[in-house]
Formats: structure tokens, C-alpha cells, sequence
């Protein structure tokens, strides 16, 4: 779910839910932090965010940080003569930030013509660091990368700022089941009550998986163009 044209903020969506069920909005930060915790839950398990962002690397570290957002990459790439290049996994860089680590130079001869080379090699490389929440590159100075990454969909931003985190307006079903859910739960309602809030969210996410799968007609052409033909006999 990338680059969307119908999104409400994270902001509109909380106060059109609590004037709808008639809550002071002094609840306004409490049911904030639930509702983000909704659509983490959403993003993460049921309906994946996939964002698009460019890196800045550094030129002395050859790094780039993770984004505040950020569960896991798809793809990393570059522009090579107008067309995405994908930069290849390599877990063997070296981090150039270590103490007492220094680059060295093998020369050409290592990478000679010789028996068995493989015939398409990569320039560009990147290795991921999880625990400095950043990527490590080799040979990407001065050149523009391209991030594909899924996202928690909760970035950090101010409340009320023009930058607020936009929710997909098909999620808001879902979110407002996730809030009536969870408010009963932490409010400790009757046990029977949180487990049918419970059930309700859960209905409202099968609802929203079933947005963006095939129709009959692109499933028809799935399983023909799956079938081989055969000489009737």
C-alpha cells in the first residue's frame, strides 16, 4: 500500500471517532497512543505499507539510517541510464566506522580474468546493521539511493503537524473496532464484552485483507496461463 490519494490524518480520524462517540477530548492523548498501536498492529500483520524514500549516505561512513518507521527493506536500488538498479546484498563489508579497522587495497590481480568467473558482477553492494539501525554500503559515493521498506505506519511527528501520519481511509473501520476493543480491555470491562469487541475487530480485518486480491476474471487468467495444452485423443 504505497502512495495513496484517499487518507485522513491520524489527527482527523481520532477527533472525528471521539466526537462520533461522544468523548471529552481530554481523552484525545490516551486514545492517540491506543489508536497508533492499532495501526502498528495493522500495518505489521494484516495490511503491509510498503513506503518509497531516498538515503542520504554518508560519505565518510558510507552509512544510511533506517527510517523512524521502518520494519524491513524490499528493495534497495539506484538509477542507472533511466532504469532501477538493484544493489546486492554483500553481509561480507566491512563496517568502516570499527576502531583500528583500515580498508585495504588487494589490487586488480585478485580479480583477474580467470576459469569460472561469473559473468555479470555488481559494482554496488549494502550489508544491514539492525543493531545501529542502519544499512552499511560499498561504492555508492555520490549516488542517490532508493529505499522500498515496509513500514509500522506510525512515523514520529508532532500532533496537529501538517506532516501528521495519514491513514488509509478503508482502515478507519478496522482502527475504530481496535479502539472500542482495547479501551474496554485496559478499562477492565466484562471479560465477555473485550472478547466480542475482540471478535469485531478481528471481522473488520478479514474485511480489509480482502481489499486489493484478484477478481474472478484475473484468477481465470492465473489458472489458464498456468495450464499446458495437450493433444486431445
Amino acid at each position: 500500500m504505497a502512495e495513496r490519494n484517499r487518507l485522513i490524518s491520524l489527527d482527523g480520524f481520532l477527533k472525528k471517532y471521539l466526537a462520533k462517540r461522544g468523548i471529552d477530548e481530554d481523552e484525545y492523548h490516551r486514545y492517540r497512543i491506543i489508536v497508533q498501536d492499532g495501526l502498528s498492529d495493522l500495518s505489521i500483520h494484516h495490511m503491509p505499507i510498503v513506503k518509497k524514500t531516498e538515503l542520504t549516505v554518508s560519505t565518510t561512513t558510507n552509512t544510511a539510517s533506517f527510517p523512524s518507521d521502518y520494519i524491513d527493506y524490499v528493495s534497495l536500488s539506484i538509477e542507472v541510464d533511466g532504469r532501477w538498479w538493484p544493489i546486492t546484498r554483500d553481509d561480507s563489508i566491512v563496517d568502516g566506522t570499527l576502531d583500528n579497522v583500515t580498508a585495504e587495497n588487494v589490487g586488480d590481480f585478485e580479480y583477474g580474468q580467470g576459469f569460472a568467473q561469473p559473468g555479470g558482477v555488481n559494482k554496488y553492494y549494502y550489508t544491514v546493521d539492525r543493531e545501529n539501525n542502519r544499512f552499511i554500503f560499498n561504492n555508492v559515493t555520490g549516488k542517490t539511493v532508493v529505499l522500498r521498506y515496509k513500514s509500522t505506519g506510525v512515523e514520529v511527528v508532532a500532533y496537529g503537524s501538517t506532516s501528521d501520519v495519514q491513514v488509509p481511509v478503508e482502515a478507519e473501520p478496522s482502527l475504530e473496532a481496535y479502539l472500542r476493543w482495547k479501551v474496554a480491555d485496559y478499562d477492565g470491562e466484562p471479560e465477555g464484552r473485550v472478547f466480542r469487541l475482540q471478535r469485531m475487530y478481528e471481522d473488520e480485518v478479514v474485511k480489509l485483507r480482502r481489499i486489493g486480491e484478484y477478481s474472478i476474471e484475473e484468477l481465470r487468467h492465473i489458472m489458464l496461463g498456468t495450464m499446458s495444452q495437450t493433444t486431445n485423443r
